[in-house]
């Protein structure tokens, strides 16, 4: 909100907070719709993607957004030389 005139008042946050949250609630119904559409369905949707790639590609954009890559994969890396070191694994 960038208007220079704005009234600092409960029910200004209130409007803007009620209209915030909405677009949230129908970005994340279009997300869902948008994973149902490309999500193999035997009967509606044979050309779709299996729903395990549609959990990757959902989890790698999620990941891009939160633009945490690098985060994430340190700790992902620190349990996996944990689980190494506990339980004798080694490629």
């Amino acid at each position: 909100m960038t208007e220079q005139n704005v009234v600092y008042t409960e029910e200004n946050l209130n409007k803007r907070l009620i209209q915030l949250y909405t677009e949230i609630e129908v970005l994340k119904s279009d997300i869902k719709q948008l994973k149902t559409d490309f999500t193999y369905d035997e009967d509606m949707n044979v050309k779709g993607l299996h729903k395990d790639s549609v959990k990757l590609v959902d989890a790698s954009a999620k990941l891009y957004v939160a633009n945490n890559y690098e985060e994430k994969r340190a700790k992902a890396l620190e349990v996996f030389d944990k689980y190494t070191e506990l339980n004798g694994y080694d490629n």
